[in-house]
């Protein structure tokens, strides 16, 4: 098995891509000026990350996620929102729509 990891850390990341990494964060500032509550904002950009199966995105809206309080057991369930039965039905809305 390979101790080398595939993640690329968030340096790397800005440097790499730029101009997919600034594109990115006029996307989440649209997001964050929506009006919509960033609890509910990060929930929905940690089930994206899983969908596109990115584990840069996936660790760092987890990240952020858990410094704003997000609930930790609806961090642990997002996967499997459709069958947690944790979720509200605004949550569901939202986690149907990404």
């Amino acid at each position: 098995m390979s101790t080398e990891h595939a993640r690329i850390d968030y340096l790397s990341f800005t440097k790499t891509a730029p101009e997919v990494y600034a594109a990115l964060l006029a996307m989440g500032k649209a997001v964050d000026d929506s009006g919509l509550e960033k609890n509910l904002t990060e929930l929905i950009k940690v089930r994206v990350s899983q969908i596109n199966g990115c584990a840069f995105c996936i660790q760092y809206h987890l990240n952020v996620a858990r410094q704003i309080g997000v609930e930790p057991v609806k961090l642990d369930l997002v996967a499997g929102w459709r069958d947690a039965g944790i979720f509200s039905a605004r949550e569901q809305a939202a986690l149907a729509w990404a």
